[in-house]
């Protein structure tokens, strides 16, 4: 459907005049339906400025040697890093602006201080950024035994995530790891409460392996179903040791934003240009070429949205069947592990993504 490589010019159309499809494309929850076949029609002109208004964090070369030394540019190794950052610079954009799921991007941000600006300066790639890729890469060396330069996968992403999340914006959101498939109801919960009667924005992030060596066939419909529930923020996955960032779907197509561009870092001073950080192009891959290890993200602002999270997912499940086709499952209450299973189900921690991912 739609192909091209990504620009930065914000006047190139990402609109492939040949679209015939009657399917409607998921975009992060929204659905733009696709009955017209020529790029006047306003559901692809919304759809586009929808894209382009997605926060886009690529490869970036002249960043200061200091600061992951001695690499000067994450080329060939950050993509999963750059990924992660996608994921939660958009559910920043969610939390942070005015308009919440409805800010697009405009030409007049004249402001310095804007919070489109705001956001991507915590992304700014030098240490004193929380969410920076030397922070990130950093977390992972102290806190996760990787190394500098090392290629990371999607467990080790959301366990880093929760962790600088923690650190640094403990009081606008609280991000929680489901690391065997399931929700437990009472665990979120109790995260999103931190026991008290308040609410405070919670982020949960899921490492599935849907397949062995490939994506099973079989999950493929409650996969492509994730991007129709309203709180979704996408998905983290792409190729073996090539990470994507999934946004949306159409049919059996994944439409994502590509880190592996090479771009130089933007001194983030003043009114800077960020032209650089959102894709024009809309680029799309087949479900079935997707890497079985992947992450998905849901954002829950308020209560309800957890209870309707809850509910769609449950429904999902129901309506595939009985035959463990579904990915995501809802339950009451983590069960108690005795000590000796609880080892039994972390293993000797040697293969990290391979033991914090459950086989679907």
């Amino acid at each position: 459907m739609f192909m091209g490589q990504c620009s930065m010019s914000s006047n190139q159309s990402s609109i492939n005049r040949n679209i015939v499809s009657r399917s409607p494309v998921w975009l992060l929850g929204v659905p733009y339906p696709m009955d017209a076949i020529h790029d006047q029609a306003p559901p692809l002109r919304s759809l586009n400025q929808h894209f382009k208004s997605l926060l886009w964090f690529t490869y970036r070369s002249q960043i200061s040697p200091d600061a992951i030394p001695p690499f000067e540019s994450d080329a060939g190794w950050g993509c999963m890093m750059r990924s992660g950052q996608m994921l939660l610079g958009q559910t920043l954009v969610f939390l942070l602006t005015p308009e919440s799921r409805d800010w697009r991007l405009s030409s007049n941000d004249p402001h310095p201080s804007s919070p489109h600006r705001q956001i991507l300066r915590l992304f700014d790639d030098c240490v004193e950024s929380p969410y920076s890729l030397p922070c990130i890469a950093l977390e992972g060396l102290h806190k996760h035994n990787m190394e500098l330069g090392e290629w990371y996968g999607p467990t080790t992403m959301c366990h880093v995530l929760r962790d600088l999340v923690a650190r640094h914006q403990p009081d606008q959101l609280q991000v929680l790891v489901c690391s065997d498939g399931c929700i437990y109801r009472d665990q979120a919960i109790n995260a999103g409460t931190r026991g008290t009667d308040h609410w405070s924005p919670l982020l949960l992030l899921l490492p599935l392996r849907l397949g062995l060596e490939t994506l099973n066939p079989l999950y493929k419909p409650a996969l492509l179903r994730t991007f129709a529930i309203q709180q979704t923020v996408g998905v983290m996955g792409g190729k073996p040791s090539a990470s994507l960032y999934f946004v949306g779907a159409e049919d059996e197509n994944l439409l994502y934003l590509d880190p592996h561009i090479v771009q130089e870092r933007v001194e983030m001073r003043g009114r800077f240009e960020t032209s650089s950080f959102h894709c024009s192009r809309i680029r799309q891959m087949r479900v079935d070429a997707l890497d079985p290890c992947l992450a998905v993200g849901f954002l829950c602002q308020v209560e309800e949205e957890f209870e309707f999270l809850c509910a769609e997912l449950a429904e999902i499940e129901r309506k595939l069947g009985p035959d463990g086709r579904s990915i995501i499952s809802i339950q009451e209450t983590q069960p108690l592990y005795s000590e000796d299973a609880a080892v039994l189900a972390l293993g000797s921690g040697e293969d990290e993504e391979d033991d914090d991912f459950v086989l679907m």
